[in-house]
């Protein structure tokens, strides 16, 4: 799986620049079950707001997919909230 693309990362930079985001990564699980969860792109922030603000620009940047995105045969959003 390809790590975090130039054009993904010069978003998330931004956004954590200005504050928008506090972190962002991607992982790989080198050992997993037959039907889980093999990578992950995320991004963390303060608010639902600052979230969306991210997701929105990458839609609108054209990389909400990629080569590994498009050769699966499924994948799963989320989002994690903590009180």
């Amino acid at each position: 799986m390809p790590r975090t693309v130039a054009a993904d990362k010069s978003i998330m930079d931004k956004a954590l620049a200005d504050g928008i985001i506090v972190a962002y990564g991607d992982d790989e699980t080198i050992v997993h079950s037959p039907d889980a969860d093999t990578h992950d792109n995320w991004w963390s922030s303060m608010s639902m707001a600052g979230l969306l603000k991210v997701l929105n620009e990458l839609y609108a940047a054209g990389n909400t997919s990629s080569p590994a995105l498009d050769a699966a045969t499924t994948h799963r959003d989320l989002i994690v909230v903590s009180h």
